[in-house]
């Protein structure tokens, strides 16, 4: 792993600030991971809210640990 450059730096940020906005508005409200203006314990009010609401169960998923897993050559058809 190589330690990336301030050009690598500005380049990946302005990447990041076309796509971020057209990719934000594909999520579902509720996911909060690495979301702008959102965190963990908003996430934990929100279920929280749901328990109180009558709802039986939360489901907190890492998806890193899924594509650990999937056949990458798969997905790329």
């Amino acid at each position: 792993m190589e330690i990336p450059t301030v050009v690598g730096r500005v380049v990946q940020q302005a990447i990041h600030q076309v796509l971020s906005p057209i990719f934000e508005e594909q999520f579902s409200e509720f996911s909060y991971g690495f979301r702008p203006k959102r965190s963990c314990e908003m996430a934990i009010i929100k279920s929280l809210e749901f328990l109180k609401g009558g709802n039986d169960w939360v489901a907190d998923i890492d998806l890193e640990i899924f594509f650990d897993t999937v056949h990458h050559d798969k997905l790329k058809k």
